[in-house]
């Protein structure tokens, strides 16, 4: 996850990307506060805000532009006060800029299992999709910049997510600072800027980056009061809006807040379930998403949102409480109880009676008397697979009847009705075909192919042959309007009568059959339908070969038997003639985690009467047991057999790890550790990392993945001369290799 961005990526093309910006969609932010202050140059923007708790002030910022933003990452910040006891202006982080962590110190803060951590280390390292060779083109310039901005304002909104929801994200983004050098009651000031660039390099006293564009900065007031959570202003008032007859959305004006979360109690349930597990913010207006103009739509655009679904006729109770960006939660509030109004659904017209003559088409429908109706629209499509299209205005409630006076223009096609009521229900008709009369024949269908395939179906660890067949036919697609679809007819044998084989026509050139082997072969054809039901003349007739579905004879082991630094296991090749090749497969005892290992061709043991595979036993750190299956020219696979167990030197777990190096950085005060494996490492495996002080017991400082060969230990202890580091390696089930070598390093 290493990521090294070089100085002339980030400063050459980001004057280009700070020309182009202007054009581009802004990734806005909005952040909570005591009281906030804003230093504005054209458009890029700091915002900064703080919050004083009296043994301590919590500030946090963030850039409003993406590249700005990108920018401060490479240089970092500076972070000034001024106020209290101290003359002057104080710089309070001296040693160095606040820059986001390294994946080391991520690594060693959050540890492996931290799933937003390790999106927060993808997020600001990972290596750019956008291909470097675009800005090498000045006629694709222009597109270079534009994407690079597209996915950095995408890396920096999720950022500023994870850094809202919890202070400690916060600060690995290089977005917090907290300042505890402060006396209560006492008011500060902080100024916050963009290092620069030369500064960052060493050498200092050039202008670097400020002297081609406006680097901002930000400053704010701040009254060391101690926070209350009296201080914090009120969630806003939520509203509940029906969508549909099943969902809700609960939504509130846009605040001050970072985020929300919402929970649910049921009527008949008194506990309280979460709605949303991840906070709901607001969408930018270039994260919004068109719901066609809907309810939801207006919504989205204006509010804060949460979706939910609620069963018809059921009354549900709502709570929502919001956070801001220091972690600070309000109480909850519960709104007034929602019933579920019931689904009333609109009974549909009966489409039965189209009559055509020379002039148009009448199209009469019948309704239910008591039903609520408002109108109805008359609709017509060429065929059931196209879009139904309008073919009449708005019908009053108590007209049943329409004259299509362009359905000669229409050609062959169906017609039918929609019903709909005051509030927005609707209902559509039976379908039927209109009265044009069909002079045109259908057109066979040309050039029917098939293949067939075994469906296979994982047992034991492996894929094995069921007595099911996959067939794909494909044929070249009828060119005529008026073509609705394809019927499919197969038997197995050409003399006998066909069956058809899809459930149902088919509307596009391609059909997958699944069929049980009975057979060698299975024959095809199909015809073309139009749309009054006219069958076309019947494609050539094709026969599809069924797939080999006999398994071959297992193996079974004949001996196993140890020489000076392997063990040679041999088993009685399968009496099976097709055999083409044989896989091995191993697993640690005590595990059910087969992994295969090795295939021998049948090709290259010939006329040798059986399968032979050796094991060093330096590749051997636990009890491990072999086995090996047959595999046939047609896949078949034959049941595993002869497994046999193969034990470490003596008997005995062996020392894994080799070759153990360790490196000491007097700079980041960290000791390196780099070392290789015996043999290789298989999943369900990790290495423990130990470490010893002048003599003192061993403790445990890392987990080392399977293929991982290096560890740094950032969290030294302050006292002590000499550590002691030595690395263990264990299996799922518990089972350890003896200590590897130790390495010595000076802690002075």
């Amino acid at each position: 996850m290493k990521i090294a961005v070089s100085k002339i990526q980030f400063v050459s093309f980001s004057f280009f990307l700070f020309c182009a910006v202007s054009i581009f969609a802004q990734t806005g932010h909005n952040y909570s506060g005591a009281e906030a202050g804003k230093t504005a140059e054209k458009t890029y923007t700091v915002t900064l805000t703080a919050r004083a708790y009296g043994d301590s002030i919590v500030l946090r910022w963030a850039p409003e532009d993406a590249g700005v933003w990108g920018l401060a990452n490479k240089y970092g910040w500076y972070l000034t006060r001024t106020g209290g006891n101290t003359s002057g202006q104080v710089l309070l982080n001296s040693a160095k800029p606040i820059k986001p962590w390294d994946e080391s110190m991520l690594r060693s803060t959050f540890g492996g299992s931290d799933n937003n951590a390790g999106l927060l280390a993808q997020l600001l390292y990972s290596q750019s999709a956008v291909s470097r060779t675009l800005a090498d083109n000045p006629s694709t310039l222009y597109e270079y910049i534009y994407r690079q901005h597209g996915e950095q304002s995408r890396r920096q909104m999720l950022v500023y997510m994870l850094a809202d929801q919890n202070l400690c994200y916060a600060k690995a983004a290089g977005l917090c600072y907290v300042d505890k050098d402060v006396e209560r009651g006492v008011s500060y000031e902080y100024t916050l800027v963009i290092a620069d660039d030369m500064e960052a390099d060493g050498n200092h006293g050039a202008d670097g980056l400020k002297g081609f564009i406006s680097i901002p900065q930000a400053s704010i007031i701040v009254n060391n009061k101690t926070f209350k959570k009296s201080d914090m202003p009120e969630v806003p008032q939520a509203s509940i809006t029906r969508i549909d007859d099943y969902r809700v959305a609960i939504n509130w004006p846009a605040s001050t807040y970072a985020g929300y979360y919402v929970e649910r109690q049921n009527q008949s349930d008194s506990t309280w379930q979460q709605v949303n597990h991840a906070p709901i913010m607001k969408l930018q207006s270039n994260q919004l998403h068109s719901t066609k103009g809907g309810e939801l739509d207006s919504l989205v655009i204006n509010n804060v949102v949460c979706v939910d679904s609620i069963k018809p006729g059921e009354t549900a109770t709502y709570r929502m409480r919001a956070f801001d960006v220091f972690g600070d939660y309000t109480d909850w509030v519960v709104l007034p109880a929602y019933k579920m109004p019931q689904i009333q659904h609109l009974e549909r017209p009966v489409l039965y009676n189209i009559v055509a003559d020379s002039n148009s088409t009448h199209i009469e429908w019948l309704v239910n008397k008591d039903a609520s109706y408002k109108g109805f629209v008359v609709a017509f499509a060429s065929s059931l697979s196209d879009k139904w299209t309008k073919v009449s205005d708005k019908l009053g409630d108590s007209i049943h009847v329409f004259n299509d006076t362009l359905a000669n223009t229409r050609g062959v096609g169906y017609y039918r009705v929609y019903a709909y009521d005051s509030i927005g229900n609707v209902s559509c008709s039976n379908i039927l075909p209109n009265a044009v009369q069909d002079t045109q024949s259908v057109t066979s269908p040309q050039m029917l192919r098939g293949r067939a395939s075994m469906i296979k179906t994982e047992s034991n660890g492996s894929m094995a042959n069921t007595s099911l067949a996959n067939i794909a036919l494909k044929w070249n697609e009828v060119k005529a309007k008026d073509v609705i679809g394809y019927r499919i007819y197969a038997s197995a044998d050409r003399n006998k009568p066909f069956y058809e084989a899809a459930p149902a026509m088919v509307s596009q050139s391609i059909y997958n059959d699944t069929v049980t082997i009975q057979s060698d072969t299975l024959y095809y054809y199909i015809v073309a339908v139009d749309g009054r039901h006219n069958y076309s003349v019947p494609s050539d007739t094709i026969a599809v070969d069924m797939p080999d579905v006999v398994s071959p004879e297992p193996c079974s082991l004949i001996s196993a038997v140890e020489l000076n630094d392997r063990t040679v296991v041999r088993w009685a090749k399968s009496t099976s003639a097709d055999v083409v090749k044989y896989h091995i497969y191993s697993q640690c005892i005590g595990t059910s985690n087969w992994q295969w290992i090795a295939t021998i061709k049948a090709e290259d043991i010939d006329t040798v009467e059986f399968v032979q595979y050796s094991v060093q036993h330096s590749s051997v750190a636990f009890p491990t047991q072999y086995v090996i299956e047959a595999v046939d020219h047609s896949g078949n696979v034959s049941p595993r057999g002869g497994i046999v167990e193969v034990k470490p030197t003596n008997g005995q777990p062996v020392e894994f790890v080799t070759a153990l190096t360790a490196s000491r950085n007097k700079k980041r005060a960290s000791v390196k550790l780099d070392w290789k494996y015996a043999a290789p490492v298989q999943p369900g495996f990790y290495g423990v990392i130990y470490r010893s002080v002048d003599g003192s017991k061993p403790v445990a400082v890392g987990m080392a993945q399977p293929t991982q060969t290096s560890f740094t230990d950032a969290k030294l202890p302050q006292e002590g001369r000499m550590a002691t580091y030595y690395i263990v390696v264990k299996s799922s089930n518990g089972v350890s290799t003896s200590p590897s070598q130790s390495v010595n390093v000076s802690l002075r």
